[in-house]
């Protein structure tokens, strides 16, 4: 699942679970969702409260 993804179902509620080929690609990977929902935070697309992964 690309990170894409992930954000769009971490969004709207899902819980998502990274797993990668090594621990620092997963990091990697949620470190792209958290700026995901940052600039999505920052365009007014979801509100702070719904970001639960902070």
């Amino acid at each position: 699942m690309g990170t894409g993804i992930a954000t769009s179902c971490a969004v709207n509620g899902l819980e998502v679970i990274l797993k990668d080929v090594s621990k620092v690609i997963a990091e990697q990977g949620k470190r792209q969702i958290e700026r995901n929902l940052v600039e999505m935070i920052q365009r007014n697309e979801i509100a702070m409260e719904e970001n639960k992964l902070f």
